[in-house]
């Protein structure tokens, strides 16, 4: 017998791991972005109050691109999972080939079968990062709108400081602003087109 492979290249619940880790460095990234770090207690500040996750989790543009990112993860998945079957049928195949090859030939192919597994092993993380990627740049290109819009906002709302809603410990309901931003940002983001993974 040929010594065991690990087939299992990545998991479904690798892939949760990795893309709520993603989701919780870009929103780090935002609230970082909306905190501000002066003094709030100066006379005359006026503060406003945003749900961040609330808008992220809930945009139209939010939602579309998870929709394409979802889809991009079955396909990435349904390939991985059939590469996986292929060396397991190939081990096996060598496996009984062991008996009946000389053992220079035997060792080439063996040779040439870890290769092989190594060389899958590069292309799915290599996949995987691109679909980790795609995460990172639909928040990324959310946030940039939210900070565009709450920018705005202060303007014509001419309040100083727009503060993470989980940042603050009590704020009255007319202090915040979330639908005021999410109803901008599904008009002027209703959508994201992510790039298609290349095969």
């Amino acid at each position: 017998m040929t010594e065991h492979a690990q087939y299992n290249l990545i998991s479904a619940q690798g892939f949760k791991i990795m893309r709520h880790i993603a989701l919780r460095l870009c929103t780090a990234l935002l609230l970082s972005q909306l905190l501000f770090t002066g003094t709030a207690q100066a006379e005359g500040t006026v503060i406003a109050i945003v749900d961040i996750k609330k808008i992220l989790n809930s945009s139209s543009a939010a939602k579309n691109a998870g929709q394409q990112i979802q889809t991009m993860r079955k396909e990435f998945l349904a390939e991985v999972k059939n590469k996986e079957s292929e060396l397991k049928k190939e081990d096996s195949e060598l496996s009984k080939q062991r008996s009946i090859l000389a053992t220079d030939v035997f060792e080439k192919k063996r040779k040439e079968f870890k290769e092989k597994h190594v060389a899958i092993q590069r292309d799915v993380q290599t996949k995987r990062k691109a679909l980790d990627d795609s995460l990172v740049k639909t928040h990324k290109i959310i946030q940039d709108s939210i900070s565009t819009i709450i920018s705005k906002l202060a303007d014509e709302k001419e309040f100083d400081i727009a503060i993470p809603k989980s940042q603050a410990l009590f704020a009255k309901p007319d202090l915040d602003i979330t639908q005021e931003v999410l109803a901008q940002l599904n008009k002027e983001l209703p959508t994201i087109t992510l790039g298609k993974q290349k095969p």
